[in-house]
């Protein structure tokens, strides 16, 4: 007596993937970073030291 034959079935599956590129132009003049006039000096520097002052005085609220 002979064993029975086995059969072996062996699928492969392909998948085709595709990859898009998408082409951001780049722009032709380089902008730089507006500096400020020197009028609007003097609104930073009392801006800066308004917020100073708001928050050593909420520190200081605090820590009473």
């Amino acid at each position: 007596m002979r064993p029975a034959a086995t059969t072996t079935k062996t699928t492969t599956t392909v998948t085709k993937t595709t990859v898009v590129k998408v082409l951001k132009p780049k722009a032709a003049t380089v902008t730089t970073a507006a500096l400020p006039k020197t009028g609007d000096n003097n609104w930073v520097v009392a801006s800066v030291a308004l917020f100073l002052l708001g928050t050593v005085l909420l520190a200081s609220a605090y820590r009473c």
